[in-house]
């Protein structure tokens, strides 16, 4: 990646639309075409599994299965391989600036997959927080099926810190979720809500809770829906690949682990309805590019539109890396 000038936050910068932007948070017009696509490297060179913005410091933070071979703080002998750490659910969560520039790494053994992440910024001390999966389910290393989460947890990010399952809390909104759970931070101002989704083969359901009242383990369903991933021939089946909310809309990134096909779909809280269900074109992340994780960012200035952003899981087997893309146009005005 070409390391920009210091006061050029490459990352970050590219999110925002001029100052002047006056249309309020309306849905995103999705689009084949893609823009501001930046390459960087996490803690390791696995599979980004998901990302997201911090959108107090526009910092962000990828999730990724623990390198084989690689030991962790607290740990001696011979690494883990990389099947025995998917299968036990050891996830790595690594900081980056909007550079790309690594900042800090903290690691939690037993965590799930990380189909996507939410991040929270504590607005009284500035502290971030991590809402993920956890209590993972463990599989037989070699299988080729993944651990998976059974509940949520909100950690604190915490540099060269090691999570366990073992003395944090455990969320179980709907019941301990036997098939995977993903969750992600819905950040509308004055309104942040969490979306925890929850499913197996293929069918979903997604709902809305108040982040306040579920940060105190306080579950009433704002909405639901339910979906299914997939897409009729010739274009063949596809699997959920990240998610996210912004007010009245959810959206789904969905696709083959391979990158040939990418969909974004909106749905309607309201209504449950599927609204849009597009493509994505994408280029110059060959050979590589699997969709991984989808984030909002709000915007930097206070007349600016928000930012969908999806992730990307680059580059060949053992060199991964990480590249990021907004939405060619995110609202109904004339700023660009």
């Amino acid at each position: 990646m070409t390391t920009p000038p210091p006061e050029h936050d490459a990352v970050a910068d590219a999110a925002w639309p001029r100052k002047g932007c006056t249309t309020p948070h309306t849905p995103w017009l999705l689009s084949r075409s893609t823009v501001r696509l930046s390459e960087v490297q996490p803690e390791y060179t696995t599979v980004m599994q998901s990302w997201n913005w911090d959108n107090k410091t526009a910092d962000l933070y990828t999730v990724q299965i623990v390198q084989g071979g690689v030991l962790i703080p607290g740990e001696s002998g011979a690494g883990p391989s990389h099947d025995q750490r998917t299968a036990a659910g050891d996830l790595c969560f690594t900081q980056l600036c909007g550079h790309g520039h690594k900042l800090a790494t903290m690691w939690f053994r037993g965590s799930g997959h990380g189909n996507q992440i939410g991040v929270e910024n504590d607005p009284e001390d500035g502290s971030v927080w991590i809402w993920t999966g956890s209590n993972a389910e463990a599989q037989e290393p070699g299988s080729g099926i993944n651990a998976h989460s059974r509940s949520l947890a909100r950690i604190r990010f915490t540099g060269n810190k090691v999570v366990t399952n073992a003395g944090i809390t455990h969320y179980n909104p709907t019941g301990q979720m036997e098939h995977g759970v993903s969750v992600n931070v819905d950040p509308t101002p004055e309104a942040e809500r969490l979306v925890v989704v929850h499913g197996e083969n293929n069918e979903f359901t997604a709902t809305l809770y108040d982040l306040a009242k579920a940060r105190n383990n306080q579950w009433e369903p704002l909405h639901q829906l339910t979906y299914e991933t997939g897409q009729p021939p010739p274009e063949g089946p596809s699997v959920m690949q990240g998610m996210a909310s912004l007010g009245g809309y959810f959206y789904l990134q969905h696709g083959r682990p391979d990158g040939t096909m990418i969909w974004i779909a909106r749905y309607s809280w309201t209504t449950g309805v599927m609204l849009q269900n597009t493509p994505m074109g994408l280029s110059g992340v060959e050979p590589h590019r699997e969709p991984e994780g989808l984030a909002v960012q709000l915007p930097k200035f206070p007349d600016g539109p928000p930012v969908l952003w999806h992730g990307l899981a680059t580059g060949p087997a053992g060199s991964r890396k990480a590249a990021f893309a907004s939405m060619g146009k995110v609202c109904d005005c004339a700023c660009t």
